[in-house]
């Protein structure tokens, strides 16, 4: 089997393997945040071109969770949502991949063929979810708040590593049922920049 071939059988396998990217943003991927008032934050999520809008929204609901439990708060209120779709092109150039097979002939002589191996090049078309969410971190279980340890047990579940000091937070709160989560806005498009 060629090595060329091998390596496509395998990204997929790793790409599956590596989960949801759920840090602190980093070259253009991941969460930040920035404080309104007292008790509020506008959290923003990037995600990459393999994520979907509906699990970039889970990672922003996921940090909005973690920043509750730090603060000491059990519950987090949607207070607005924006979700973008950034569409994108990425270009892969065509391929040609020469190898040489020898083999010698009846007669003793060393014969060698020189094949090809060749990929066109092709055009794909990808999309980038972002999420803008205004919360504000609360006390009260009233509707509409959302408990933490809902989210970030789930998180748990799915083996996505929280940040430092919330999985510690996180066993001293109470287990929840099923939680409503507020309905996902209408995604709106921009430009990727």
């Amino acid at each position: 089997m060629r090595p060329q071939f091998l390596l496509v059988l395998l990204i997929p396998v790793l790409a599956a393997c590596q989960g949801p990217a759920y840090h602190p943003l980093k070259n253009g991927v991941g969460f930040s945040e920035v404080p309104i008032g007292s008790d509020g934050f506008q959290i923003s999520y990037t995600g990459d071109s393999n994520m979907s809008v509906t699990e970039a929204r889970r990672m922003a609901m996921i940090r909005a969770s973690e920043l509750a439990v730090l603060q000491n708060k059990p519950y987090f209120q949607v207070q607005g949502e924006q979700i973008y779709v950034s569409a994108g092109t990425r270009y892969f150039p065509a391929t040609d991949v020469p190898y040489v097979q020898t083999f010698r002939d009846r007669a003793g002589r060393t014969r060698a063929y020189i094949y090809h191996s060749y990929d066109p090049g092709y055009v794909e078309q990808y999309t980038v979810p972002d999420v803008e969410m205004q919360v504000r971190l609360t006390t009260e279980s009233a509707a509409p708040s959302i408990p933490a340890s809902y989210l970030l047990r789930q998180a748990e579940a799915d083996k996505i590593p929280l940040s430092p000091g919330v999985p510690e937070r996180l066993s001293g709160l109470p287990a929840v049922g099923d939680v409503t989560l507020p309905p996902e806005p209408a995604p709106a498009t921009r430009p990727l920049h």
